[in-house]
């Protein structure tokens, strides 16, 4: 009997020790960082687009699913003095893969109508021709000045480069690793002075 509630006690040690349970669904902030190379209409009529010396570099992050492909939620990015996300409410996003890194989405500045007034493209939105890379990003809106995107063929406020990054740190234990982790010491340590309590009557 004591040797099985030491059995017991050992394996919820180890089920602390190594952590939360492989393959767990779990929502961790991501990094993405913007180059913008090209600004040839910033500001934009729709968007105030601001930059200094390009290229520039804009980081922010969001949050998304570390095992298995979903959307992404709580995107908190700044480019050119613009909170994307906020300027531009309507997301039409697609997945985002974990293992690859790989994202694509879209946001949108409707009018009136529903009409597009401005908006962002994050991956390879192209229905033809030359594939965008993908990492590609283009922000456009109703400018007709300028060079043309060589991949979408429309004139564009900027354009540039995304990278994707794992989050660093370790993981943070959840609830369950450390009431296990708890019951493993508590029964040991009861345990140890049992043993000792027998020698010490001996």
């Amino acid at each position: 009997m004591r040797r099985s509630v030491l059995a017991l006690f050992a394996v919820a040690l180890t089920m602390s020790v190594m952590g939360p349970t492989v393959g767990r669904a779990s929502v961790v902030t991501y990094n993405i960082d913007v180059t913008v190379t090209s600004a040839p209409n910033a500001p934009g009529l729709v968007t105030p687009w601001t930059f200094g010396a390009l290229p520039q570099v804009f980081h922010g992050t969001f949050d998304a699913d570390d095992t298995v492909a979903g959307n992404i939620s709580n995107l908190q990015l700044v480019v050119g003095g613009v909170d994307v996300a906020a300027s531009h409410p309507t997301p039409l996003l697609f997945p985002f893969n974990p293992t690859t890194l790989d994202l694509r989405f879209t946001l949108l500045k409707l009018g009136p109508g529903f009409v597009v007034q401005s908006g962002l493209f994050f991956g390879d939105f192209t229905p033809g021709g030359p594939n965008a890379p993908s990492n590609y990003v283009l922000a456009f809106d109703d400018s007709t000045s300028g060079p043309l995107d060589p991949y979408y063929n429309s004139h564009y406020n900027w354009s540039g480069t995304f990278v994707v990054s794992a989050p660093g740190g370790a993981a943070i234990p959840e609830p369950s690793t450390w009431i296990l982790s708890l019951i493993g010491i508590m029964g040991l340590t009861a345990y140890g002075r049992r043993k000792i309590r027998r020698v010490s009557v001996a």
